[in-house]
């Protein structure tokens, strides 16, 4: 793991993975967004890289830049950990938690009952490894270092009902679509069913459009839905004045618009579950312990404790769930047992 930490303007620097951003004005909103956080000296959001880099002072309380993001409607990828600390008292939980907070984590939450600390991390800044030697130096023991897969469960679930909210609104809209558009030529619709139609797409399918363009209004700025609202909704109710006083209408023009943009972030939302299913099964074949060089040999420990630099014996257990490349390995294999670093080679893109 790279760690993106450096100083700027008398600060320190970070970067935050953004979740959620699809223009150019979103990664705008992100930007006022950590602005507005007391002690951020500066930030940029880029919508190439879905990144954030923030400078700010050392004592910035880390979640606040989470807060401040999601407080706009966007969200910040993060991992979690869980980490037993055998032997604390419940009197001791405000002390672990303190230790905890490094530059870095977002959110560090023990449970005084079972003495395990949860963490919200940014992967970027800090690693499960980081947390824990903290915790050891303030005087504390650490026992088990899971990760958490409540997250990942969180995730899935929040891009299927994401999936599902819109195929629920592109149902009524497809065929109310084509029945307004086989209207222009088969003028057999009356103005008024017209309209009726036209509502159940414009208020309905339509209405994550109009929500999103009112939080965008909020927060005194714009983005696609803002675009979407103002074009559906004045075409709709230019063609709804005009059912009632005999005018022509356009109602296929803003059930069209609408539509097409539901159904094409709808593929967008299935391609992340996808994706994000892919990423769970390479994270499942991670073995839940590693042996990890020391002083007098290989000692057993949890994969999440292994850090950058240290070796790592794999076994010939792990074989069918090692994807390396001979010049990767440097040619160096051997059939009983393998080392290799557990840093990431830098490579340059061909």
């Amino acid at each position: 793991m790279e760690v993106k930490v450096g100083v700027r303007v008398g600060g320190r620097e970070t970067v935050l993975k953004i979740l959620g951003m699809h223009c150019a004005t979103c990664s705008l909103t992100v930007q006022r967004a950590l602005l507005s956080v007391r002690g951020v000296r500066w930030a940029e959001a880029s919508l190439a890289s879905n990144e954030a880099k923030v400078v700010a002072c050392p004592e910035l309380d880390y979640g606040e830049l989470l807060k401040a993001v999601r407080r706009v409607g966007y969200d910040v990828y993060r991992e979690a950990v869980y980490i037993s600390v055998p032997g604390a008292r419940p009197e001791d939980a405000a002390a672990v938690e303190r230790a905890a907070r490094l530059w870095g984590v977002f959110k560090a939450s023990s449970n005084p009952a079972t003495a395990v600390l949860y963490v919200e991390y940014n992967p970027l800044e800090v690693g499960p490894g980081d947390v824990a030697e903290a915790i050891r130096r303030a005087g504390f023991r650490i026992g088990e270092v899971s990760r958490s897969e409540v997250d990942a469960d969180v995730d899935r679930k929040a891009a299927e009902r994401e999936a599902r909210d819109l195929a629920a609104r592109l149902v009524p809209a497809v065929p109310i679509k084509a029945l307004l558009m086989a209207s222009m030529v088969f003028p057999a619709v009356p103005p008024l069913v017209q309209l009726l139609l036209a509502s159940v797409v414009q208020l309905y399918s339509g209405w994550r459009f109009l929500s999103g363009a009112y939080r965008a209004f909020r927060n005194k700025t714009a983005n696609m839905d803002t675009l979407v609202a103002l074009g559906t909704t004045s075409t709709f109710l230019y063609s709804a004045y005009a059912a009632l006083t005999g005018g022509r209408t356009f109602f296929e023009a803003s059930a069209a618009v609408i539509t097409f943009v539901l159904a094409g972030r709808y593929v967008e939302a299935r391609m992340k579950l996808k994706t994000g299913d892919a990423v769970r099964r390479l994270a499942q074949m991670t073995p839940p312990k590693a042996r990890v060089k020391t002083g007098g040999g290989f000692a057993e420990v949890d994969s999440a404790r292994v850090e950058p630099g240290q070796l790592v014996e794999m076994r010939e257990l792990f074989y069918p769930a090692l994807y390396l490349k001979p010049e990767l390995a440097g040619l160096a294999m051997a059939l009983s047992s393998i080392t290799v670093t557990a840093n990431a080679l830098r490579l340059r893109k061909a």
